[in-house]
């Protein structure tokens, strides 16, 4: 979907599907999904502190990773997204397989 002016609003469902799918591999969870995945962000909490950026997420540009992990779960709970990984790499997940999204807070 792209907005008023052509510029893209976030990822089309193919891409979705490549970046859950690419994850699953990149972490070896292929077989024997359980029925929760726990997506975990990191981040951390603190007062009066000059170094807070370094105790977040270098994946996320020192921010905490939560937002990176609801944003997964919400593309491996689609239905749409799933279907494609199942027709594109022949990968299916069991009905009761959900994603779950949660921040460890160091």
């Amino acid at each position: 979907e792209k907005d008023d002016s052509g510029l893209a609003l976030g990822f089309t469902l193919e891409q979705m599907a490549d970046i859950v799918y690419g994850q699953l591999r990149a972490i070896g969870l292929l077989e024997k999904l359980a029925p929760v995945i726990l997506v975990v962000g990191h981040g951390s909490k603190s007062a009066n502190n000059p170094y807070f950026a370094s105790y977040g997420c270098g994946a996320c540009s020192g921010r905490p990773g939560d937002a990176n992990a609801r944003a997964l779960c919400t593309m491996g709970n689609n239905p749409e997204v799933r279907d494609i990984i199942f027709r594109k790499y022949g990968f299916l997940f069991p009905d009761q397989t959900v994603f779950v999204a949660a921040i460890h807070d160091t």
